[in-house]
């Protein structure tokens, strides 16, 4: 068995690599199913979890906004603690279930919660800003200064939310990972295949000739 975490820059082809991966091994795609499970775990409507990494970002990202101010007024610091920990207690069970059997897992920290599964591939794909920027602009078809300010804001979102909750990490340190791909150097394809064959390395047993057949 294996399985792959995803963590990617934004506009760096992230979740098209994710889906193609999937699809390739033959196993699960787990990107929104995790807040789901989670929600699940915890009892909640799913909303309450997404308002809670909403706020988390919002407090790190602006942090002389009048949002942080509201909110660190509507609750104490005991009180945001206890907030924090349940929702990283949720997300971790979330995780470990889904990879309970062979999955691809985007984001949400899968990284750091796997990070001692010897059967776990950990993949960050990357590439410069003025790629991610011109995707951006493509893809949403937006101007290049609306695309640099979602690129912008995407990276330091993805960057403040593994620091709150994983120990101040630094998401982009390449000790956290076995594979790192330039997708703006090499492509989405090529980095499809170099994903699908890592993964294959890992646990060449297990998968069947068929599973890899694209």
């Amino acid at each position: 068995m294996v399985v792959v975490t995803i963590s990617r820059d934004t506009g760096s082809a992230g979740e098209h690599v994710a889906s193609e991966v999937a699809r390739r091994l033959g196993v699960p795609l787990a990107d929104r199913e995790i807040i789901e499970e989670a929600a699940k775990r915890a009892g909640l409507p799913q909303e309450v979890l997404d308002s809670k990494e909403q706020e988390t970002r919002a407090e790190r990202t602006f942090s002389s906004s009048d949002m942080v101010g509201l909110v660190r007024r509507s609750q104490s610091g005991k009180r945001q603690q206890l907030a924090d920990a349940l929702y990283t207690k949720f997300v971790t069970e979330a995780v470990r279930q889904i990879a309970s059997r062979a999955c691809v897992l985007v984001g949400r920290g899968a990284q750091f919660i796997l990070q001692d599964r010897s059967d776990a591939l950990h993949v960050h794909l990357y590439a410069p800003e003025s790629v991610r920027v011109a995707v951006m602009m493509r893809e949403k078809e937006i101007t290049r200064e609306q695309a640099e300010r979602l690129v912008r804001l995407g990276d330091l979102e993805r960057g403040n939310y593994i620091k709150h909750y994983f120990n101040n990490a630094n998401w982009r340190n390449p000790d956290y990972y076995h594979l790192m791909v330039d997708t703006g150097r090499i492509g989405q394809d090529a980095a499809v295949e170099l994903v699908v064959c890592a993964a294959k390395s890992v646990s060449p047993d297990a998968f069947s000739p068929a599973s890899s057949q694209g």
